[in-house]
């Protein structure tokens, strides 16, 4: 087998280190959050090098993006983010809620993002700040839950 897919992101974090990966992603947030396009083209490299080839390729294949990181556009990066994000959530092991603090991550939600069809995320910190948007729409979202992963590892 070529190991996790997107269908099935249940194994995505098996030989992963899932706080270096939270670490980079966290990065990679807060690069679009401040809409710096060459931070965020960082980001995206860098969290997704931790990924699994396939895995990549398809983030890549499924939301039409066909150039290399270093030369995709905020819009485009955003959507690759998404997709990311979602993988990540649906990922991570959704834990008994008696893990450590720092095993825990929120999941975020923004209504108005992509047309008004929703974005998730992931962040370390309660505050909304919206990759999204950036400063355009910094504080739209809302918590939606907290997920504890330490404590089913």
């Amino acid at each position: 087998t070529e190991g996790p897919t997107l269908t099935d992101s249940r194994n995505l974090l098996d030989s992963v280190d899932v706080r270096e990966l939270l670490i980079r992603y966290a990065r990679w947030t807060a690069s679009l959050t401040a809409s710096s396009v060459d931070s965020a083209n960082d980001g995206l490299e860098q969290t997704l090098a931790m990924f699994a080839d396939n895995v990549r390729s398809e983030i890549f294949r499924i939301e039409k993006v066909d150039r290399p990181p270093a030369r995709i556009t905020l819009e485009e990066n955003r959507r690759l983010y998404k997709r990311a994000s979602d993988l990540l959530i649906d990922a991570l092991p959704h834990g008994t809620g008696e893990g450590e603090p720092s095993d825990s991550v929120y999941v975020q939600y923004c209504p108005m993002a992509f047309g008004d069809r929703g974005a998730r995320w992931l962040s370390f910190e309660q505050k909304i700040l919206n990759p999204y948007f950036g400063d355009a729409m910094l504080r739209c979202g809302e918590t939606v839950e907290l997920v504890t992963f330490g404590s089913s590892r």
